[in-house]
């Protein structure tokens, strides 16, 4: 039978799978580039015309893909009631929830992004380090848990970036001195960033718990209680070894539920009146949604598929089986295309070999593959669009039984895949597996090409592999063979990839790419907006505004609350270095070039203005002195003198607000002893500068005797003393609007506002259009904008669906207030999730991951770095909370279809095969990417040496 015979056959219900049995599920093999991706394009197509009045939908693996096969599908079908007949599996569970929160006219369902489940946990751990600041410890189990996992008292100093415990302040006394901001544990607790590496493991944690089913109290008590009855095994059979590794299992997972019920208990603390999801969750509330419209006889409705193609179905979580296992029992047909030797995504939850498994047993689904004609183009190759996808590859004759390679790459191809074994025990030979490439001359067992006569190989050009000294050698190599085969061969850039093992790898290759004039195309943006230079600076400029807004009761609030006047000087000060640092107080000037005139950023310079500045205290110092002399100089110096005048009258109008606070409360506030300063009066100095210059802008004074206006007489040309006094009029500005203007409290109007004080927008448009450093620049920072802009609306309107009264609505200027949003971005360790609409970048050298490159083909791809223990890298992964111990016992549990059952072999997870695998499988996508020539590099030196992976697979 036919591809296309059985898919008529799984639409007419007459699909038999091995056994005899109907089917509802079909499962496609393929080996890399049969055209599996073309299948189910087909397939998809199929359906639509079928089922032209129900849903059919169709499952990648990322939303680029999707938006790119949705365009083909849509030109195929002319017209479509579907506004994406493609996305991903994620995206069709959050159309079932939606449906039936609808049902039960609960609130509409909203995804909570990475970034922002990332700032929730960190307030989690916060709030337990601010019990140890307060004492308030011993009382709290989750502390507890934390000084078992840790095995010290002093558990803040590991989970946070504290030097050491005598870093860690201790709880204050309980004296009748009122706490100031700068001293309460909440403050304390801020000033510490708790460890990312911890961070990271614990969020993968909970999103595997998700996946794996623990997602409930009784669950969670199964494994623990399977735990338990081990442990009392261990210790009755005097088991040592066991019976810790069980003790060190039971305070990890133990931490990781207490912790995940907090998380939870947060989520519906800060929004309430919403449905609040995380990616992890999605598949898992998708299930439970199906079945609930499953169970009211709505499973013909609009939003349950008749038909769901999956493609790269081998990538599939515990979770997302469980949610296609759903739809297949309410009457959705399946058809599942896979290749598990092309699994990227084991280190997020995927069991490829568990997968196949799955598919046959619980789906019984019946079996088909697809024939290997060579290395087919796909819809990715050259970046073009319209690549054909009905198009039906047949079986050429010519392939059936090969026993030479074609070309290089393929049979370097062949030695990768037929080198990956099953994790599974299985029946069927090696090289009979279905998904397995053909068996070529060579490939198995693996022989170097000059004993196999076959010549041709060496001079195919299809595989490029060197050796370089350095890493500097290796970035000059990979940088000139793609200038080459731009100028010289004529070939796009976009006709080119760069696939390297890390996220590090790429952007060091992209940025001396860059740096060289090759224009690059990052396949996921890794860098938060809080790291971006330009939203520091924007976030400081508002910042000030805000501060300068209540002038000198502003001023006087924060003195009364202990803030000594040096601590506010710093606090400015470090806004205006933000400012100052960021591209938007960058000098410009014009540069002629071959295109005309060309603008040129020059960072600005704090330090240049401080200089002056303190030489502003200097000169006052000497004034005093001369005082007392009636010395000519002091009567003629009027601008300096009255300077020093004004800052007399601040530091005294200031003590005397101090004072009077002081008689009303009968309390006062000392902070002289935690950061060593006092209000004490104090001569003129750069502190007393940048005071001055938050009083100057608050009451608009503008006359000869203020620090700006003294320094624009001492530097009249000096740029950076010009970007300095426009960054203050800037301030003044928006302060000015914001009192004047109640709504640019709002988050999004008040970023708005502050944009456009700035006059950046046009340009950095006109510099984006540049071909050099500056336009890269340029472009990415217009990109960055793009993402802030796209998520303070998003950040906003959750907000506002998340109130339930007309009351909340009409007070939202406070709910989504600047300063929360300022604070939400700060809080952020990673990059929100965007769909705003980037400069796009038609002819652009890709640079991406394997994980990053499913789906996608290139001409001519470069696979650099290539060196031991970065790749294949067999480091333990997800160690601190023994996550894939859990997920061996879970797995365990549903092969065996037997109860939750807990030994010392699936505790350990020593088994390395594992990982091991998983690297051959990342190098088998990534070789597979390149369809005419694949440029493979490493280093060897005393400090490199090359992967194995080159040696066994490339023994030329």
């Amino acid at each position: 039978m036919s591809e296309d015979t059985a898919l008529q056959a799984l639409f007419d219900g007459t699909l038999r799978n091995s056994s005899g049995n109907v089917t509802n599920a079909l499962l496609v093999y393929g080996a890399p580039n049969t055209g599996k991706t073309q299948f189910a394009v087909r397939a998809a197509i199929s359906g639509y015309k079928r089922w032209s009045h129900n849903v059919t939908a169709m499952a990648v693996q990322n939303r680029v893909l999707a938006s790119k096969i949705d365009n083909i599908i849509i030109r195929q079908i002319g017209v479509s009631k579907q506004s994406r007949p493609v996305g991903t599996l994620a995206s069709l569970a959050f159309t079932i929830i939606s449906a039936c929160c609808k049902l039960k006219n609960n609130p509409s369902p909203k995804l909570l992004n990475g970034a922002e489940q990332d700032s929730l946990l960190r307030k989690v751990l916060r709030a337990h380090i601010e019990h140890v600041m307060r004492g308030d410890n011993g009382d709290c189990n989750i502390c507890a848990l934390f000084k078992d996992y840790f095995e010290t008292s002093q558990w803040v100093v590991p989970l946070t970036c504290a030097v050491s415990a005598a870093s860690v302040p201790s709880a204050p006394s309980a004296t009748p001195v009122a706490q100031s901001t700068s001293s309460s544990p909440e403050f304390l607790a801020d000033r510490f960033d708790i460890n990312n590496a911890f961070m990271h493991q614990l969020r993968d944690m909970l999103a595997r718990l998700d996946e794996l089913g623990i997602s409930d109290f009784e669950s969670e008590n199964s494994v623990l209680r399977a735990l338990s009855d081990e442990q009392s095994y261990a210790n009755n059979s005097d088991i040592l070894q066991t019976s810790v590794l069980i003790k060190r299992r039971l305070t990890q997972w133990r931490l990781a539920f207490a912790l995940r019920a907090e998380y939870r208990k947060i989520i519906a603390d800060t929004y309430k009146y919403s449905f609040r999801l995380d990616a992890s969750q999605l598949l898992v509330e998708g299930a439970k949604s199906a079945r609930e419209l499953g169970e009211h006889g709505l499973v013909n409705s609009s939003e349950i598929p008749a038909l769901l193609v999956v493609d790269d179905y081998q990538d599939i979580t515990l979770a997302g089986l469980s949610f296609i296992e759903t739809l297949s029992k309410i009457g959705t047909r399946l058809v599942l295309l896979a290749n598990p030797d092309e699994s990227v995504q084991s280190f997020r939850g995927a069991y490829p070999d568990y997968a196949i498994s799955a598919a046959l047993d619980e789906l019984n689904a019946a079996e088909q593959t697809l024939e290997y004609t060579g290395f087919a183009d796909s819809c990715e190759n050259s970046s073009d669009d319209s690549a054909d996808f009905s198009k039906n590859y047949s079986a050429d004759p010519t392939f059936a039984n090969y026993t030479q390679a074609p070309s290089m790459r393929e049979l370097l191809a062949s030695r990768v895949s037929l080198s990956l074994t099953s994790q599974y025990k299985t029946d069927v030979a090696l090289p009979n597996r279905p998904w397995k490439m053909p068996k070529f001359v060579g490939s198995l067992p693996i022989e170097p090409i000059e004993t196999l006569q076959n010549s041709h190989l060496n001079s195919d050009d299809t595989v490029f592999t060197a050796l370089y000294r350095s890493q500097r050698e290796e970035l000059d190599a990979v940088i000139w063979q793609m200038k080459q085969s731009h100028v010289n061969n004529k070939r796009k850039w976009s006709d080119m990839a760069l696939i390297a093992h890390d996220n590090s790898t790429v952007r060091l290759f992209g940025e001396q790419l860059r740096a060289s004039g090759v224009p690059v195309r990052y396949s996921s943006v890794t860098r938060p907006l809080k790291d971006e230079p330009f939203v520091q600076g924007l976030f400081a400029l508002i910042e000030l505004a805000q501060f300068a807004q209540h002038g000198f009761s502003g001023i006087v609030e924060q003195v009364k609350h202990g803030r000594s006047l040096q601590n506010l000087a710093s606090w400015v000060r470090l806004r205006v270095q933000n400012i100052m640092d960021s591209p938007l107080s960058a000098i410009t000037k014009s540069d002629s070039g071959f295109y005309g005139d060309l603008d040129v950023e020059i960072p600005a310079k704090l330090y240049s203005v401080d200089l002056l500045m303190r030489s502003l205290s200097s000169l006052s110092a000497v004034l005093i002195e001369q005082n007392g002399e009636k010395n000519k100089n002091f009567e003629s110096n009027a601008p300096l003198r009255n300077l020093v005048h004004n800052w007399d009258l601040l530091q005294n109008s200031l003590h005397d607000a101090q004072s009077k606070a002081y008689v009303e409360s009968q309390i006062l506030v000392d902070n002289s002893r935690i950061d060593g300063s006092s209000n004490d009066l104090m001569p003129l100095s750069l502190d007393a500068c940048y005071l001055l210059c938050v009083a100057d802008v608050a009451r608009s004074i503008d006359d000869d005797s203020t620090v700006l206006q003294i320094l624009q007489n001492m530097a009249p040309r000096n740029p950076h003393v010009a970007v300095f006094v426009k960054l203050w009029k800037n301030v003044q500005i928006l302060a000015s609007r914001m009192r004047n203007n109640p709504d640019l409290s709002n988050a999004q109007y008040a970023l708005g506002e502050a944009w456009n004080i700035c006059h950046v927008a046009e340009r950095w448009q006109r510099m984006s259009l540049q071909h050099n450093s500056e336009g890269y620049r340029a472009n990415d920072r217009l990109d960055a904008a793009m993402r802030l802009f796209d998520y303070v609306s998003s950040y906003v309107s959750s907000d506002i669906s998340s109130m339930n009264t007309f009351d909340d609505t009409f007070r939202q200027e406070n709910v989504v207030s600047i300063a929360d949003f300022i604070a939400q971005v700060r809080g952020m360790e990673i990059e929100a999730d965007s769909l705003a609409k980037v400069a796009p970048v038609p002819d652009a050298v890709t640079l991406t991951t394997p994980a990053g490159s499913v789906g996608k083909h290139w001409n001519l791809v470069w696979m650099p770095t290539l060196q031991q223990r970065v790749w294949p890298n067999l480091a333990s992964r997800s160690t601190m909370f023994g996550a894939e111990s859990l997920a061996n016992i879970i797995l365990h549990s549903k092969i065996s279809a037997s109860k939750l059952t807990v030994n010392a072999s699936l505790l350990s997870n020593n088994d390395k095969s594992a990982v091991f695998a998983s690297e051959q499988r990342s190098f088998l996508l990534a070789i597979t990417r390149a369809t005419e020539r694949l440029y493979i590099s490493a280093q060897y030196s005393d400090s490199a040496v090359p992967s194995d992976f080159l040696y066994y697979y490339l023994p030329e």
